[in-house]
């Protein structure tokens, strides 16, 4: 009760600062309203379209500006069918580390991010994955190489769809995966599906 009122006391010493005096035009402001905000409000991310220039094509994409670079290689590497570590960002002819975020490089809705792919190598090692849940709209395509450990693609899938801390297993064929386990070891191939069950 004490912290009430002395909050109350500190409102009303600061409206009769910021109130005309008593004997102007307007004798009526008791009923001034003061509206206080909570710092958090000013927290939260900006949101911006991010543009991203790849071959003559133009993507356009939300992203908060404290979101990873990794979220727009992801996305590009899913647009073009490609593994993401053949993609390369580049902004004003400097090269962007994935693991930076957009308001590092003070990314604003003007800028053109351009993406360039990297030739694929010779021995053809990257694959995408169909990652499909329950939903229709949980399905997600991961690129991997052949012989890393499913571990990466099961947390890439955990954080594409927000499950960062929910327990999830995976199938393919039927079988559960193990995350030491490759795509190598289950003979996995571009576009095989592996179910995610929540």
């Amino acid at each position: 009760m004490k912290k009430i009122r002395e909050m109350d006391k500190t409102l009303k010493d600061l409206g009769a600062a910021i109130s005309p005096k008593k004997g102007s035009q307007d004798e009526d402001f008791d009923d001034d309203v003061i509206i206080l905000t909570s710092p958090t409000d000013c927290d939260t991310p900006q949101e911006i379209t991010v543009k991203v220039r790849c071959h003559a094509d133009l993507f356009r994409f939300p992203l908060t500006m404290a979101d990873p670079l990794q979220k727009v290689v992801d996305h590009m590497a899913r647009k073009l069918n490609v593994c993401s570590s053949r993609l390369i960002l580049f902004l004003r002819d400097v090269e962007l580390n994935p693991s930076e975020t957009l308001q590092h490089h003070n990314v604003s809705i003007t800028d053109i991010i351009d993406c360039i792919e990297v030739t694929e190598p010779a021995t053809q090692n990257c694959i995408n994955l169909r990652v499909q849940g329950k939903d229709k709209n949980s399905m997600q395509v991961i690129g991997v190489q052949k012989t890393e450990p499913l571990k990466n693609l099961m947390d890439k899938y955990k954080q594409l769809m927000d499950l960062k801390w929910k327990k999830v297993v995976f199938y393919f064929d039927g079988q559960e995966l193990s995350p030491k386990s490759t795509a190598q070891d289950h003979d996995m191939e571009t576009d095989d599906v592996i179910e995610a069950w929540v």
